[in-house]
């Protein structure tokens, strides 16, 4: 006698536009605001029973989606945001928005209104956003959520204990696609170097050599997200300017020294690394620069880089 086929009962995963910060389709708020929350909603769930449904997150993050789904061994679907339904529809929180912390409460007069919006957006409506951004320190039920994230993740990539904690990585930032170039379809315009990106990384390699620093050029978006993620829970310090690669830090292990390069004129804009930071108990040095294309200086980052220093 032929057993019946049990139908998987269809999940979907909406992505919070609501909060109108950021896009899914960028990887920071791919990660963090979509991909990490909504796995960590799903890995407390009866996944043999259930098919989760992403939205289609363009030709550079959905590719993340169906690695991760195969790692996990999840069922999943990704489909147009306009057809996005289950049996089941749940609103994804907004981690991006979480590790931003005290800013949305301390926000300065001077922030763009758009950022005040958002911010009047989640007091009004997300009450479980704003009693954590509100609290006196992030730590707590949500890094506990996304250190078991973390731990999930690295464990259907690899074998986190096999990882050796013995390099260090100067970021590359990759060539924008046409997805985000002027006449692509994403939601928001620019990626990578057509944003902002180090002037000078393979000569900082070289001058780390110069002062005993065995380090790596290394570029995000040439990996998948195993080889992003092998790649910073090996790390001891990472160099890099301010830019969506920040979403790797949840990868590093504490104590990882993090040392980053952010344009003046990103000053008012939330500055994620500091959150990423006390979530994982990262050193973080940031340093403020005039342009979007700044040299490192690669004594700066070996003396940061020192053990014990």
């Amino acid at each position: 006698m032929l057993r019946r086929l049990r139908t998987r009962r269809l999940v979907a995963l909406r992505y919070d536009r609501e909060i109108d910060y950021g896009s899914p389709q960028h990887f920071y708020h791919f990660a963090w605001g979509y991909l990490f929350p909504a796995l960590s909603l799903v890995r407390g769930r009866h996944r043999t029973r259930e098919t989760y449904v992403f939205e289609d997150c363009g030709p550079k993050m959905t590719p993340l989606i169906e690695e991760v789904a195969k790692a996990l061994g999840l069922s999943i679907q990704v489909v147009d945001r306009s057809r996005l339904s289950g049996a089941e529809d749940l609103r994804v929180p907004r981690w991006d928005v979480l590790c931003l912390h005290r800013f949305w409460t301390d926000m300065p007069e001077s922030s763009d209104h758009r950022l005040a919006a958002v911010r009047d957006v989640i007091r009004a409506r997300r009450p479980e956003h704003w009693a954590l951004v509100n609290g006196a320190d992030i730590a707590g039920a949500f890094q506990q959520d996304v250190l078991a994230l973390r731990q999930w993740m690295l464990d259907g990539f690899c074998d986190p204990e096999a990882v050796p904690w013995d390099s260090f990585l100067v970021l590359r930032r990759s060539e924008e696609l046409p997805f985000y170039g002027p006449e692509g379809h994403a939601d928001i315009k620019g990626y990578g170097v057509a944003r902002r990106a180090l002037s000078n990384v393979d000569a900082a390699v070289a001058g780390l050599a110069e002062r005993g620093v065995a380090a790596s050029a290394f570029e995000c978006g040439a990996h998948d997200l195993a080889g992003q993620a092998f790649a910073f829970a090996r790390s001891r310090g990472v160099a890099m300017i301010r830019g969506a690669e920040v979403a790797n830090l949840i990868w590093a292990r504490p104590g990882t020294r993090v040392y980053i390069l952010t344009p003046e004129i990103m000053q008012t804009v939330p500055p994620p690394h500091e959150g990423l930071a006390r979530l994982m108990g990262l050193r973080i040095k940031q340093v403020l620069v005039s342009g979007d294309f700044p040299a490192l200086s690669a004594a700066d980052v070996a003396e940061f880089w020192k053990v014990g220093g």
